[in-house]
């Protein structure tokens, strides 16, 4: 199945590669992007995911719809 209007990406956390794929796929295709994670830096701590990807993120808040859960 392919995107053709939304994706939607939920993880703890995320690579960099996974960033750069979602936007190249968001930039050349024009598609609405979701992406669920957790919030804070836990995930990380643990070794899911990567501070690249946050900073990549973070630099392109523009082509995405980031929303954070709250662990307890």
């Amino acid at each position: 199945m392919r995107a053709t209007k939304r994706i939607i990406y939920n993880k703890p956390a995320f690579s960099a590669v996974e960033v750069d794929a979602l936007l190249d796929i968001v930039k050349l295709k024009h598609i609405n992007c979701d992406l669920y994670m957790e919030s804070g830096n836990q995930m990380i701590r643990l070794g899911f995911g990567e501070t690249a990807a946050l900073d990549l993120i973070y630099r392109n808040l523009d082509y995405f719809n980031v929303h954070f859960s709250i662990s307890m």
